[in-house]
């Protein structure tokens, strides 16, 4: 079985996990900072991050095609 990798998805991927962690980061950062709504900068913190993971996975199961 021979496998076609498609590097244009494994491109977006990537790209789309990286903004992924950087707003996780800086979400994360306001946390510290801010006075109010601290729980709602946690969660959308970890949806970004998990956002970013699932992508990375869901891309990557599909970079083959065959």
């Amino acid at each position: 079985m021979s496998e076609i990798t498609n590097p244009i998805l494994m491109f977006i991927a990537i790209i789309l996990t990286i903004i992924a962690s950087f707003t996780a980061f800086d979400l994360l950062l306001l946390v510290k900072t801010a006075r109010q709504n601290k729980l709602f900068l946690f969660l959308g913190s970890v949806f970004s991050l998990a956002t970013g993971i699932w992508i990375t996975s869901f891309f990557g199961l599909f970079k083959t095609e065959g």
